[in-house]
């Protein structure tokens, strides 16, 4: 396994737009008879609430990639093939991989290391960092009616469900370039966030953006991909879950009306439901979430920060 210090590597910066930023670096590793690997494009470093990414360019028609990060296996996709020009090889052709690996709210913090497989045996090692993310404590007032569903006999069958919809990983590409903001409206929570409730602090963080708007409003899908999820659920209301391929699904929550089945094909920007106060929730907004291979990360990040060419 190759090992590489990215800290003494000189790296390049690119500036797709303003506030969209990688760090990118280029390197080339030549590998056994199977395999040449370039690695084009690395993130160096996350904040919690973020995510890594790599991209590869590959000489091996045997090739199989995924990475490994935070005790965690999350799979590499292969995005193109295009002729290899060069003589030194046999390989007819070049294949482009991406890997995308989610960096939750309660990763540990500072020094970290990647690791890049083949075949499930890791041909590279990459030092990284997670940054902290100074996360908010709020309080949260619900009524009675609404924290008594928060102890239904029914949970356990909804959370059987969500986390088998988080399991999806279709192979398929099915997103393009930025996310969409579903819905104008004002911020009422952070992703990150922690609750007190009745004086007590509750355990977990909040996993998605709450985004306040009246009744009814329209709910826009996020990008293209497909409805894993749409249903009613004690918590989470009514709430839709789209696949966007390769790892990325959205959450849709707390819905007055769902316009989408299971299976349905979005295209970003469709209409897939209404702004409501279902669920636990005492007011109408829409909690987004976001997911990457099942993990969440802040939806802030994904809709500004997150730069992809």
């Amino acid at each position: 396994m190759v090992e590489w210090d990215l800290a003494k590597v000189q790296t390049r910066v690119r500036f797709p737009s303003p506030a969209k930023v990688f760090s990118s670096i280029l390197l080339f590793i030549s590998f056994s008879h199977t395999t040449d690997l370039k690695i084009v494009q690395i993130s160096t470093s996350a904040k919690q609430g973020e995510l890594i990414y790599l991209r590869s360019e590959v000489i091996s028609p045997q090739a199989n990639l995924s990475l490994n990060f935070l005790g965690k296996d999350v799979p590499c996709y292969q995005v193109v093939t295009k002729k290899n020009k060069s003589e030194t090889t046999q390989a007819s052709e070049i294949t482009i991989w991406e890997c995308f690996m989610a960096i939750p709210a309660d990763s540990p913090i500072g020094k970290q290391t990647i690791k890049l497989l083949d075949q499930d045996k890791a041909v590279m090692s990459v030092n990284s960092e997670i940054i902290p993310t100074a996360f908010p404590i709020e309080p949260i007032v619900l009524s009675e009616e609404k924290k008594s569903l928060l102890s239904k006999e029914d949970r356990p069958q909804d959370l059987k469900k969500i986390k088998q919809a988080l399991k999806s990983e279709s192979k398929t590409k099915k997103w393009e370039k930025e996310f969409l903001q579903p819905i104008q409206g004002k911020i009422e929570s952070l992703y990150g966030e922690k609750r007190i409730l009745d004086g007590e602090l509750k355990k977990g963080y909040h996993r998605g953006l709450d985004l306040g708007a009246p009744e009814g409003a329209p709910i826009k899908a996020a990008n293209h991909g497909e409805v894993i999820l749409a249903g009613e659920f004690i918590e989470e209301g009514n709430m839709v879950m789209i696949d966007h391929g390769q790892g990325f699904i959205t959450a849709y929550l707390h819905c007055s009306k769902i316009l989408v089945r299971k299976g349905k094909k979005v295209k970003k920007g469709e209409v897939i439901g209404e702004v409501g106060s279902t669920g636990v929730v005492n007011t109408p907004h829409l909690h987004f979430g976001t997911y990457i291979h099942g993990a969440p990360i802040d939806p802030l990040y994904l809709l500004n920060k997150f730069s992809y060419n």
